[in-house]
C-alpha cells in the first residue's frame, strides 16, 4: 500500500472565525498565505502517584484534557486589497474577496469593533474595520493640511484618501481624519493630523480605506486548519487568540507582520477529506518602504530619516476557567501593551539643550509626539500608521548601524483625545489604515 509522506514545503493554511462559540471549530475556513509555525500540541498529564507494576517499568499516563495556552507564531509578507481592486466599484469592508488578510487580521489582533466582524463572512470581509466609501468628484477644494468635501460622509479618526484615478502620486492625497467643520454634512472640511505630501485637485474622487485601531473590546476566537498534499493531511487548533505581534518597516524593504497566537484545543481529521492544497487569494503586495514608492516616516510634521521603524504588541490572556466550556476554558481576557521602537541617527543637526538631545529631553519631559508612517501610491497597495500622543517609554540608547551614531528610541501611547467627538476609530492611540 502506497502512502504520501506529509513535506514541510507542500502545508497550506487556512483560518476561520469561530462564529459559535470560543474553541468550537470553526464552520468554514479562507486560505491563507503565510509561514506558520508547529503548534506545540499534547495533553495535561496528571500526577496521580500511582506505582510501577514491574521492576524497570514505567507508570502509565493520566491524561487530563488537552493542553490549553499553548503558542505558536505565524508570518506574512503585508498585503492590501485584492489584485484586481477597482476603488470606484470594490467597497472594502463590505465586499467579500476586497480586502486582504493584514487588516483583517491586524484589526482583529487590535482589538476594532468586534462585533462588526462577528461572523465568519463579515470578518474576511473586514467588518470590524472602519470603512471610507468612494465619492466621486466630492473634493470642492484641497491643501495639505485640510480637504474640503461636497457631500461625503466621513468619521474623525478614519485615513482619508483623495485622488483622480490614475497612477500618477502626485494625485493622491492621503491623511489621518482629525477634526471637521460639519461631520456628515455637505461642505466638511476634514482637517488631518498632519500635513500631507500632496495636494488633491479640485473634483477629486474620495477613494474607499479602512481602518483598524486599538481597542478594550475582546478578541473573537479563530480556528487554523493545516493542510498536506493528501486528502488525509490535515488537523485542526481551535480557540486562537493574539498573545503578540509586529509590524516590521525597515526602509528599502517590504513590510512583514506576524502574530503569536495561543490556542485552547486540537485534533487531527479523522474523515480523510479534509486535507489537499488549495490556492489562497491573491491580495496586493505592499511595496518597499521608499520614497519611490510614496514611503516616509514624520514625527511631529517633521521628515525622520530613520533606520529602521518596528511596531510590537503584547497581548497579555488571562484565561477564565469554567467547567462547562471546551477543555475548561470560556474566554482569555485580554491586555494590551504597544511600542514602536526605531534608531534615528546622530548628527551635527541635533538640538541640545541642559547637556540632552531632544529625545533625552523628551524622555526626562515625558513630552507627547506623533508619529506617522505611509507607504504606497496606488489605491490597494498604499498603507499608513498614525501613533499620535505618544511619549518615549525607556531611555534612549545609543548603537553603531553601518559605522553611523544613532538613538534608538522606544515609544508608548500616553492619551489622545483631540479627534471630532469620541466614536472610534477618533481619539484612539493607534490607528493602521490600507487604501
Amino acid at each position: 500500500m502506497s502512502t504520501t509522506d506529509w513535506r514541510e514545503k507542500y502545508t497550506r493554511f487556512a483560518l476561520g472565525l469561530e462564529a459559535t462559540s470560543y474553541g468550537v471549530l470553526a464552520a468554514a475556513f479562507q486560505v491563507v498565505d503565510m509561514d506558520i509555525d508547529l503548534p506545540p500540541i499534547g495533553n495535561r498529564v496528571q500526577d496521580t502517584g500511582l506505582r510501577a507494576t514491574q521492576f524497570g517499568g514505567g507508570v502509565k499516563p493520566v491524561l487530563g484534557g488537552k493542553d490549553t495556552g499553548g503558542s505558536f507564531e505565524m508570518r506574512w509578507v503585508a498585503d492590501g486589497f485584492v489584485g484586481t481592486y477597482d476603488g470606484t466599484s470594490d467597497v472594502p469592508g463590505t465586499d467579500a474577496g476586497v480586502v486582504g488578510i493584514t487588516p483583517v487580521l491586524i484589526g482583529w489582533a487590535l482589538g476594532s469593533n468586534a462585533a462588526g466582524g462577528a461572523s465568519h463572512a463579515n470578518f474576511f470581509k473586514g467588518g470590524h474595520l472602519s470603512a471610507a466609501a468612494y465619492d466621486a468628484t466630492d473634493v470642492a477644494s484641497a491643501t495639505t493640511a485640510a480637504i474640503t468635501t461636497k457631500t461625503g460622509t466621513f468619521t474623525a479618526g478614519q485615513l482619508a484618501v483623495a485622488g483622480l484615478a490614475v497612477t500618477d502620486p502626485a494625485a493622491w492625497q492621503t491623511g489621518w481624519i482629525s477634526t471637521q467643520s460639519a461631520p456628515g454634512g455637505p461642505g466638511d472640511v476634514l482637517t488631518l493630523q498632519r500635513a500631507s505630501e500632496n495636494a488633491a485637485p479640485n473634483d477629486s474622487d474620495m477613494y474607499p480605506s479602512v481602518t483598524a485601531w486599538l481597542a478594550s473590546c475582546e478578541r473573537e476566537s479563530l480556528s487554523l486548519r493545516f493542510t498536506g498534499e493528501a486528502a488525509e493531511s490535515a488537523f485542526d487548533v481551535y480557540g486562537l487568540k493574539p498573545a503578540s505581534g509586529f509590524m516590521d518597516w525597515k526602509a528599502g524593504e517590504v513590510p512583514v507582520c506576524g502574530l503569536t497566537v495561543e490556542f485552547t484545543s486540537w485534533a487531527f481529521d479523522d474523515t480523510g477529506a479534509l486535507g489537499g492544497l488549495s490556492e489562497p487569494a491573491a491580495f496586493t503586495q505592499l511595496p518597499d518602504i521608499s520614497g519611490s514608492n510614496a514611503g516616509r516616516v514624520i514625527i511631529d510634521g517633521t521628515a525622520a530619516a530613520l533606520a529602521d521603524f518596528r511596531l510590537d504588541f503584547e497581548c497579555t490572556p488571562h484565561q477564565e476557567q469554567n467547567h462547562s466550556e471546551v477543555e475548561g476554558v470560556s474566554r482569555r481576557v485580554m491586555d494590551f501593551v504597544p511600542t514602536i521602537s526605531f534608531a534615528q541617527r546622530r548628527d551635527t543637526a541635533d538640538s541640545i539643550s541642559g547637556g540632552r538631545d531632544i529625545w533625552r529631553q523628551r524622555w526626562k519631559a515625558s513630552t507627547p509626539v506623533d508619529v506617522q508612517l505611509d507607504v504606497g501610491d496606488t489605491p490597494g497597495a498604499g498603507m499608513s500608521m498614525l501613533a499620535p500622543q505618544w511619549i518615549v517609554m525607556e531611555e534612549p540608547t545609543m548603537e553603531w548601524i553601518d559605522g553611523l551614531l544613532y538613538n534608538r528610541i522606544v515609544i508608548g501611547p500616553y492619551r489622545y483625545t483631540a479627534d471630532t467627538g469620541s466614536t472610534a476609530p477618533a481619539d484612539t492611540t493607534l490607528r493602521v489604515g490600507w487604501w
